[in-house]
């Protein structure tokens, strides 16, 4: 009877489970990069919501399996991006001493991580915390314990985060259940200009009180502003908001964003996420998660097969991420001036694609480009549009952009086999005539060729090459990649 049920269990369970159960989001997470962790997102999402177990570089940073302290959850886990990090809290007060002083240790034994989700305990505080996501709305659920009358959420929105300090930041208490603001993230060695992210917090319960402050030190005369302020800004500031819960320990926290301004943050949260139900949320991105994985069924195999093609295939359907609002504006920084671009829109005012922020598509041509012409020829078309789109703002086609801009990551010319690989599988529902036009200009003097790495200024590379056939290795200036042609 035993063996019979074991059998039994093996065989419900091989075909009980769909795409998404074999995924482990676990998997190579003990020596991540910020934006390679991302548990409650969707794909190709504008939030990507995680834990954060280490906040300081581009590697080795975000959510580190080996790293069981949680340092706050934030919502932006991109390339050359990062922002608005909350921490729920008890106890005494202590936002203004940053993550190190306000973290608390984890479990893995109670953790759980999935596609669109994550749960586990913050144990200093005894706090339950679960996440999950729309795409550009982050979902939080915390259930505070019940020895405690008051519980209390950081936003520490101005502290160095990720790939570097903020410059700027700001909030303000609008309502007695809303707050919103605005992050200004500094320059990067790759990102050369500041980039700006929006938000709007909603609550499902009243806020009792809210401070803040600013350099992440309290002065006597400025301890009323931090106690009592409904408004703050400048550099390293931050805010706190304190709840009664002497009848409900459970605090739902909706934080939508944008990168044109808190009334576009406000629209996306309103046409995604309208409603409070968080179990219905975390159906629904399941949900969305298994459609795309069950693009490609397998057959055979043992499970551990299985587990790493699922995982694989999700992998794949992240770290490029959604830079447009749901009624397709975004911003354009590849010029002197910022300003807002608009997508195509349908009759209800959504956005027929979206526009990417991404890192370089580096040797996609040996997989990615194949998969995603294949499995998901939309996705694959949208990365060109948008690539393309910078050719029509900035007078090239991009190949790594970030915040708006370019970012000249890596040498060559990336993007020219993947609009290559979607023309020739019949995708072209982008400029065609652009991308030809963009992609000769690329390989001409002044374009995307003549820049690499971490340069501070363009080179001269393709002119070189033009005359001599080669690129003289002295040429490149310190720093940048060394790569002959």
């Amino acid at each position: 009877f035993f063996s019979f049920f074991i059998l039994f269990c093996h065989f419900f369970y091989t075909y009980a489970c769909e795409p998404v159960d074999y995924v482990d989001p676990l998997i190579d997470s003990h020596k991540s990069r910020w934006f390679y962790f991302q548990s409650a997102c969707r794909p190709f999402g504008m939030v990507s919501l995680s834990p954060d177990t280490w906040v300081i570089g581009t590697w080795n940073s975000g959510y580190l399996y080996d790293s069981t302290e949680v340092r706050c959850f934030s919502h932006i886990h991109d390339w050359q991006l990062a922002g608005i990090p909350i921490m729920p809290v008890v106890g005494n007060m202590n936002g203004h001493l940053g993550f190190e002083k306000n973290k608390s240790s984890f479990s893995h034994s109670s953790e759980i991580v999935k596609p669109g989700y994550h749960k586990l305990f913050l144990n200093r505080y005894g706090i339950s915390a679960e996440l999950t996501s729309t795409n550009r709305v982050g979902f939080h659920r915390y259930a505070y314990p019940d020895s405690v009358s008051k519980g209390h959420i950081l936003f520490d929105i101005g502290a160095y985060l990720a790939h570097g300090p903020m410059e700027t930041a700001g909030f303000e208490v609008i309502n007695d259940k809303e707050i919103q603001g605005y992050v200004v993230m500094a320059p990067t060695e790759r990102r050369k200009k500041s980039c700006t992210v929006y938000f709007t917090i909603k609550f499902n319960l009243p806020i009792l009180c809210s401070g803040g402050w600013k350099k992440q030190k309290i002065s006597d005369k400025d301890k009323m502003l931090y106690l009592n302020t409904r408004k703050i800004s400048g550099k390293e500031c931050g805010g706190y908001v304190t709840f009664d819960l002497s009848k409900e320990k459970s605090v739902l926290v909706k934080v939508a964003i944008s990168y044109v301004s808190t009334q576009q943050a406000a629209l996306n949260m309103r046409m995604e996420l309208d409603h409070w139900d968080f179990d219905r949320v975390v159906k629904e991105s399941r949900d969305e998660w298994n459609e795309k994985l069950s693009v490609i069924k397998i057959k055979g195999g043992v499970e551990e097969d299985k587990i790493k093609f699922y995982t694989d295939l999700w992998h794949s359907l992240l770290g490029r991420h959604t830079f447009s609002d749901i009624n397709g504006k975004y911003i354009d920084n590849t010029g002197s001036k910022l300003c807002i671009r608009q997508l195509p829109v349908d009759a209800r005012g959504v956005s027929f694609r979206n526009h990417y922020n991404s890192d370089a598509f580096w040797g996609s041509e040996w997989n990615l480009n194949i998969l995603w012409s294949i499995a998901y020829p939309q996705v694959l078309n949208d990365f060109n549009a948008t690539l393309i789109d910078f050719y029509k703002n900035g007078g090239m086609i991009a190949r790594g952009p970030s915040g708006g801009n370019y970012t000249y990551v890596m040498v060559g010319d990336q993007a020219i086999p993947m609009i290559a690989a979607a023309y020739n599988k019949g995708i072209r529902n982008f400029d065609v005539e652009a991308a030809l036009e963009g992609s000769l200009k690329n390989a001409e003097p002044g374009g995307i060729r003549d820049h690499a790495g971490y340069e501070s200024s363009p080179n001269r590379y393709v002119e070189y090459y033009d005359r001599l056939g080669y690129v003289p290795e002295g040429v490149f200036p310190p720093g940048n990649h060394r790569e002959s042609a």
